[in-house]
């Protein structure tokens, strides 16, 4: 005896009407499939012969005995215990920084605490978060990376706390990646060779004149061409860069002026370059100007090429090549903010 899957998700494909799309979350199921299979997945129905034979082998059609709610107990588990074995920190040299961006999702700490703006990691907290590594290491599990955020991590003041938690990174073997706004990264290039700084994220929203029109210190009013020396440093250092802009209607139609220099700088070719672009809805963007991201996949060209140059659209698609090709389980969540 059999019955239906009750994890079986059937949906006809919006470009292509002869096929549907096919999921079982709980057997990792994920099939595009003819038509007369999608209707009689859609319709709940059974099916003998090669077309019964198809549907068991996709999860459809199962023994009657199957206890599926178990099934996906044990997949949970396995799932949590990968999960477990990694781990990161992100750690905050402190919430100062040189940019005051029209955007900023942080802008409002300097009203609601300004207490947090006098404050810098000391030593003793860094040791505390290191001993807290040793404990987790200790116990089997892997320390991922280190992540400086900020404020701006990489400002001048913050030289020396950075420096005492990239000894601390070396010593443990651990990677760091650092989220900056690439002011000042010139300032700490020889800390940045000495010690395991791995990748680089920082923001350009523009052209020259848009971006510096956005993205400036209060006393120059400049930093594009600063920041693109200091991005070309890296790369010649051998470091990962990921350039993001943060679009809304004041830069929308530059997107492909960006991309055309970052061709003639010749950062396109560095394997260890990479650029994408990222609304600002959910920022501190005022509504009328806000633009999403589906608005910027149209601006870009929406491709499956072009899906890297969007995270959100990327990770998407990079889930859904993960359940193709490599028998990957989704994510809890499709998409997330790492800044949380």
């Amino acid at each position: 005896m059999e019955k239906i899957s009750q994890y079986a998700i059937c949906l006809p494909l919006k470009d292509a009407k002869e096929r549907y799309v096919y999921i079982n979350g709980c057997y990792g199921d994920f099939q595009i499939v003819p038509r007369n299979i999608g209707e009689i997945i859609c319709k709940g129905a059974g099916a003998e012969g090669e077309t019964g034979e198809y549907l068991r082998s996709i999860h459809y059609l199962i023994p009657r005995e199957t206890d599926e709610e178990a099934l996906i107990a044990q997949t949970l588990e396995k799932v949590r215990d990968q999960t477990g074995k990694y781990f990161s920190f992100s750690l905050i040299p402190s919430y100062r920084c040189n940019f005051r961006c029209p955007y900023c999702f942080e802008k409002d700490i300097s009203a609601v605490r300004p207490e947090w703006m006098k404050t810098t990691l000391s030593k003793e907290t860094a040791d505390g978060i290191f001993a807290f590594a040793d404990r987790l290491m200790a116990e089997g599990k892997c320390f991922h990376n280190i992540r400086l955020f900020g404020g701006e991590p990489l400002l001048p003041g913050h030289r020396e706390i950075v420096e005492y938690i990239a000894g601390k990174s070396l010593a443990c073997h651990t990677p760091i990646e650092t989220i900056t706004n690439g002011y000042y990264i010139d300032k700490y290039a020889d800390l940045i060779r000495k010690y395991p700084f791995e990748s680089f994220k920082i923001t350009v929203d523009g052209t020259r004149e848009l971006h510096d029109s956005r993205r400036s210190p209060a006393d120059t009013r400049q930093s594009f061409d600063r920041i693109i020396s200091n991005v070309r440093l890296l790369l010649d250092m051998g470091k990962k860069v990921t350039l993001r802009t943060n679009v809304n209607r004041e830069n929308i139609l530059d997107i492909h002026k960006l991309a055309k220099v970052y061709e003639e700088l010749g950062f396109s070719e560095n394997p260890n370059f990479h650029y994408y672009f990222k609304s600002t809805i959910s920022c501190f963007e005022k509504p009328e100007n806000g633009v999403s991201d589906l608005e910027i996949m149209e601006a870009l060209g929406n491709t499956t090429e072009n899906y890297r140059l969007n995270s959100t659209y990327f990770r998407i698609y990079r889930q859904l090549r993960g359940l193709i090709d490599q028998d990957l389980y989704a994510y809890f969540k499709p998409y997330f903010c790492g800044a949380g």
